[in-house]
């Protein structure tokens, strides 16, 4: 919970670097959420109202956290453009995101291993 409160503490700043963990632990719990919540939808036979809110309340917060995963392995945030292509995007973004993170101070600022 401690690096998703993090990435959401930091929900419009797009400076600086994230680790893995950090943006790994706030997918997986953005997935889980939306996953009970989509279940809860279909069991009250509502429409998804629930889910549309939650996406639209932690959009900012996941362009956020992938764009400062870009800069800790020395990438640009405009890669984050790569959510545009869907699928084929997602799975641009899953490679890159599982790679070590430069090691030391890069062009996007200090480790966040630090």
């Amino acid at each position: 919970m401690k690096y998703y409160n993090k990435a959401l503490s930091n929900y419009v700043n797009f400076k600086g670097r994230a680790r893995r963990r950090e943006f790994w632990h706030f997918f997986l719990a953005n997935f889980i959420t939306y996953l009970v919540l989509s279940v809860i939808e279909v069991e009250l036979g509502i429409a998804y109202y629930l889910t549309f809110v939650f996406l639209t309340f932690i959009f900012l917060p996941t362009v956020s956290v992938t764009v400062r995963r870009f800069h800790d392995i020395g990438k640009s945030g405009k890669y984050t453009a790569l959510y545009l292509l869907l699928f084929i995007g997602a799975v641009m973004i899953m490679y890159y995101a599982v790679q070590e993170g430069d090691e030391g101070t890069n062009k996007y600022g200090e480790s966040p291993k630090a």
